[in-house]
């Protein structure tokens, strides 16, 4: 991040970047791409130029490909675990049934 600081010519407050991390991955995950758009929102809501995204586009492709795996897994482990549960249920729901 302090490249950074020195190509724009501004200084961050010690907690600035975990802030502009946290708002900058909400919501993105399930919209490959959406990464740039979401930077440039943040950035310009916290009152950073936005041209700081050209340093970060470069590499942006391979982390939004993480993001999107991560996120695709992640629904993926919390549907099997829905389809368990409801399979549990409807099992000790027949069995009371009879």
């Amino acid at each position: 991040m302090k490249y950074m600081e020195m190509i724009l010519n501004v200084t961050f407050f010690k907690g600035m970047l975990p802030a502009i991390m946290f708002a900058a991955s909400i919501g993105i995950a399930g919209v490959p791409g959406a990464g740039m758009i979401m930077l440039a929102m943040v950035l310009t809501s916290v009152g950073l130029p936005v041209d700081g995204i050209a340093l970060v586009a470069g590499v942006d492709r391979i982390f939004d490909m993480g993001r999107t795996t991560v996120n695709i897994t992640g629904d993926a482990a919390c549907t099997l675990i829905v389809s368990r549960m409801e399979d549990r249920k409807e099992a000790r729901t027949r069995a009371v049934r009879g």
